[in-house]
């Protein structure tokens, strides 16, 4: 899978791996967040349960700003394709059998549109989770400018959705899938967040 692991708002001109690159993967590891002061960046992604592969780069972009972006393989992904599989074949049920206003209630938008953006998220065959750290000029504090999932799709497209900072930091600090932060709604109560949310990037893809 040849994909530019790179968030919808960088423009990256280099990506350093050696020399300086590295102190600032290190600062970004060794520096910690207002989630928890007490425990280092590095700590917690390294050993966040619903990653696999995690990977730290440093980005230079056009400009001169330097930043490091962190992502992952979200471990979480097929679950939650077999939970959205489920309510998918549930909504067709009720379809079938001409329940479409209940269906209406339930999927909370229209029921052939909903539907519809269940069956295009069943096409995800990977995702992951892209964080940026950006620095100031001073280049020794950083902010996370940027959050995201990626999704890689079965016909090889590319898309992504911004996640915000409430969800991942709750997720990642402690230790829960990043999907039940982002589809809690969807998935416990059986209305339509995040599948046209999820589906609409698929229909913008790259």
């Amino acid at each position: 899978m040849n994909k530019p692991l790179l968030l919808i708002a960088i423009t990256a001109s280099t990506i350093s791996l050696l020399g300086c690159s590295n102190d600032f993967v290190e600062t970004v590891k060794n520096g910690t967040l207002q989630t928890d002061p007490q425990r280092s960046i590095g700590n917690v992604f390294d050993k966040y349960q619903d990653c696999a592969s995690q990977k730290w780069q440093h980005i230079e972009g056009v400009n001169g700003e330097n930043s490091v972006l962190f992502t992952c393989k979200i471990n979480s992904t097929d679950p939650f394709l077999e939970r959205v599989k489920t309510h998918y074949n549930n909504a067709l049920q009720r379809l079938k059998t001409h329940e479409a206003v209940k269906l209406k209630s339930i999927l909370a938008g229209n029921p052939p549109e909903a539907v519809d953006g269940m069956a295009k998220i069943q096409h995800i065959k990977e995702s992951r989770l892209a964080l940026q750290f950006l620095f100031t000029n001073n280049k020794s504090t950083f902010k996370i400018s940027n959050a995201a999932i990626e999704f890689f799709w079965d016909d090889d497209k590319y898309s992504t959705i911004p996640i915000p900072s409430a969800c991942y930091g709750n997720a990642v600090y402690n230790n829960l899938a990043i999907y039940e932060c982002i589809a809690q709604v969807s998935l416990n109560r059986d209305d339509g967040y995040p599948f046209a949310h999820i589906s609409r990037a698929y229909d913008i893809r790259k």
